[in-house]
Formats: structure tokens, C-alpha cells, sequence
């Protein structure tokens, strides 16, 4: 099954915040192996436009660091999953998403702890 993952990039790594990034990698991912990428510049400042243009690339899951509610709603209602908080290098946090791994704490921004946090859809937790 093939799938599409936009990861919210800025200079070979995750953005820390995705309402201010100004491009995604987009990789199209078929059973597990990534087939096609792409950088793709998002050209939308609304959050409701900038989900627009996620969706219509076909996007079903986001990558990235922190995003503010007005974009994660905006986002999340377009059907497309949030793998919010995450932090590192764009190709190992890349491997580590391809083998179901990108959640542990190696990925996970400063900050980010379990007792108090906020969960988005997806079971992702982090303090805020």
C-alpha cells in the first residue's frame, strides 16, 4: 500500500516549528520503501490554505516539530495524521519513520517528557 508523508524540513532537518517552515519533503512510501522524494515548497501562510496544500499533494501524514492548534486543526481536518515534536537529522528521523521508530525518545524535541502533556490525534504526547 503506498502511502505519502510530508516532512516539514529546514536545512537537513526537521523545522522545530511548522507554522514558519517554507518547505516539506514529500515522500511517496510503498510497503515500507520509500520510492519517490520530493522538496516542495509550501507557498500558503493560512493555516487552512497551508492544509489545503498538504492535502492536495495527497499528503496522509506530517512530520514535524512543534505546530501551533490553529495549524494542527487546520491540518487534522483535512484527514491528515500529525506526528508532532519530533527533532533531528531529516535522513535518520526518515529511517527511523520507515521502521516504525520515529516516536522514541531519540527523535523527540527538548522538552518533550510524559508527565505533562498535550495529545494530539495519533497518541502523540508531549509537555507543552
Amino acid at each position: 500500500m503506498a502511502h505519502t508523508i510530508a516532512f516539514a524540513v529546514w536545512r537537513d532537518r526537521i523545522s522545530p516549528l511548522f507554522d514558519s517552515s517554507q518547505v516539506v519533503l514529500v515522500l511517496d512510501v510503498e510497503n515500507g520503501i520509500e520510492i519517490n522524494r520530493q522538496h516542495v515548497t509550501l507557498k500558503m501562510q493560512e493555516p487552512s490554505s497551508r492544509a489545503g496544500e498538504l492535502a492536495e499533494r495527497g499528503v496522509q501524514v506530517l512530520v514535524c516539530g512543534a505546530i501551533s492548534l490553529a495549524f494542527a486543526s487546520a491540518i487534522e481536518s483535512m484527514g491528515i495524521n500529525i506526528i508532532p515534536f519530533v527533532a533531528g537529522d531529516i535522513n535518520p528521523v526518515i529511517r527511523s519513520f520507515l521502521n516504525g521508530t520515529v516516536q522514541n525518545s531519540d527523535f523527540r524535541m527538548p522538552g518533550c517528557r510524559r508527565k505533562r502533556h498535550r495529545r494530539f490525534r495519533g497518541g502523540r504526547n508531549c509537555a507543552i
